[in-house]
């Protein structure tokens, strides 16, 4: 298993390698834009809408009004819960919030989907809608995606790791 160290560099890597790619920094996003980047969204009903820059995916899949990320030592961590970039430790952050890991989605309560790389670095939170459809807010960018599958963003950011769940409010 990676250690640590290994892990965090490679996530740094990764975002660095994103804001190269012009993945950061969507201002006028479009549906061909994201699709450049997600290309199966091109064969859903998606639709993009303005939000806060100032929540990630996790933060927005939570419901918590700050950025919630482990590796960024000034954000939203739930006390207690080691920060790791593992999605383990999301998941015990998650449950920290009143998530319980579950099996799939179920109607009448509130889902989470955890992807994670290769290496089980955490790599982005989605939240269920209804039937086949998600929601997710893509980093800093002022928007979020509502109505794409899972399998839209595997090629970006690998396999959901975890689904996890919370009564409905």
């Amino acid at each position: 298993m990676p250690s640590e160290a290994f892990l965090r560099e490679r996530l740094r890597l990764r975002h660095r390698a994103n804001r190269f790619r012009g993945f950061s920094g969507f201002v006028g996003a479009d549906l061909l834009t994201v699709a450049s980047i997600f290309p199966l969204l091109m064969h859903e009903p998606v639709e993009i809408r303005e939000a806060s820059p100032e929540i990630n995916c996790y933060a927005h899949a939570a419901g918590v009004s700050q950025w919630m990320q482990c590796d960024c030592g000034n954000s939203f961590w739930p006390e207690g819960v080691t920060r790791s970039v593992r999605w383990q430790a999301y998941a015990e952050a998650f449950q920290a919030l009143g998530f319980r890991i579950a099996a799939q989605p179920v109607a009448g309560r509130e889902t989470v989907a955890l992807y994670a790389d290769k290496f089980g670095i955490c790599s982005h939170a989605a939240r269920h809608l209804n039937g086949h459809r998600w929601e997710s807010k893509l980093g800093a960018n002022p928007w979020v995606l509502t109505g794409h599958s899972l399998q839209s963003f595997e090629c970006r950011y690998g396999q959901v790791s975890c689904y996890l769940q919370r009564k409905s409010a």
